[in-house]
Parts: structure tokens; C-alpha cells; sequence
């Protein structure tokens, strides 16, 4: 969202559409999982030594992404809530990774860059978030995004992957939050 001097504030995360209680908490259970699992980062910096590399990487990303997409969809359509067609349809216009997990309004992308978890940043963002991939633009309940949250922390600095969660994000690098404080306020 922008005011009229063209400032860019945080777009406000979504609340998960189309499903009940006990399908809402599989998703959430889908999205919460990411965190749990062992995440190795050496894969991602061992690839950054080609380019070759670093593309096969990224299909890998959107791949995984995919997978938990179709994951979420087949959640989704449990019930008979939608049609089987949509059943684990990673392309399913009702699923998405830009979705609130928390009470404080916080989405994966935010959790994922908060905790620095490079690989996981990098599978939301594989595609586009109108095709299920994370808004680096999507704030919390207090307009913050997953940039702003990554600074709030210190897991990004005690592992030396500041960086790059920055060129990953480097996006909303001017985004306000609800109060007009960009990431250099916090």
C-alpha cells in the first residue's frame, strides 16, 4: 500500500480463507513444520561458488515450495470443502504461504527470517506471492515486515547471515510499518 507522496507501507498479512477450524490448524501445522525440521544451510553456500549451481538451487526452492503447496490445497479440500480437482493442487488460488500463524500477525516469511533460516526464506520467495509465494512486503499486526523483524532479533547477527537475509529482502528495504518507521528506525 502507498500514501500519496508514493511511501510504501506494509501490506497486511491474510487471515487463511476458505477453511474451517480443523483444516486452518493443518495449515498452520503445514506452515509451523518448516521450522522444525533440520535446516541445512551448507547446501546454499557451497552453492554459491557457480552460477550453475545457484540456478539448480532455485528450481530445488520452487519445488519444495510447490510441494507444500499442494500439501496445503490437499488440506484445504478435505471435507468436500473444495473440489477434488483442487486436491493437492499446488496452483490452487486459496493457498498461500502469506498467511497469519501467530497472535501477533506474523507469517512464515517473518518467522523464517527472524530465526535466520536462509533456506527457508528462499523456498517462500521461490515464486511470486500471486502464485503462493511469500509478500516480502506483508506486515504483521504492527505493519513490521519479515526485514523489520530480522532486526529485531539477534539470531541474523550471530550467525553472520545478515547479509544475506538483506539481499533476499533487500525489497522492502523501505517499507514503513504502521507507525512510518522504515528498517533503519529499529
Amino acid at each position: 500500500a502507498r500514501d500519496r507522496s508514493g511511501t510504501r507501507y506494509a501490506d497486511r498479512a491474510q487471515a487463511f480463507r476458505g477453511a474451517d477450524e480443523s483444516q486452518e490448524r493443518a495449515l498452520k501445522e503445514i506452515l509451523t513444520d518448516l521450522f522444525l525440521l533440520d535446516q541445512n544451510d551448507e547446501a546454499s553456500q557451497e552453492n554459491k561458488a557457480g552460477e550453475d549451481a545457484e540456478g539448480e538451487a532455485e528450481k530445488d526452492y520452487e519445488g519444495q515450495l510447490k510441494t507444500m503447496l499442494g500439501k496445503m490445497s490437499a488440506s484445504i479440500s478435505l471435507g468436500g470443502a473444495s473440489s477434488s480437482a483442487a486436491a493437492n493442487n499446488p496452483e490452487n488460488p486459496n493457498v498461500s504461504v502469506n498467511v497469519i500463524i501467530d497472535d501477533h500477525g506474523h507469517t512464515p516469511l517473518h518467522w523464517a527470517a527472524a530465526l535466520s533460516k536462509i533456506s527457508v526464506v528462499k523456498m517462500l520467495l521461490a515464486r511470486r506471492p500471486e502464485r503462493g509465494g511469500a509478500n516480502v512486503h506483508a506486515g504483521n499486526f504492527a505493519g513490521e515486515t519479515a526485514l523489520h523483524r530480522s532486526v529485531l532479533g539477534n539470531n541474523n547477527y550471530e550467525s553472520g547471515d545478515f547479509p544475506d537475509i538483506l539481499n533476499l529482502l533487500s525489497e522492502s528495504l523501505s517499507t514503513r510499518d504502521y507507525k512510518r518507521r522504515t528498517i533503519l528506525h529499529h
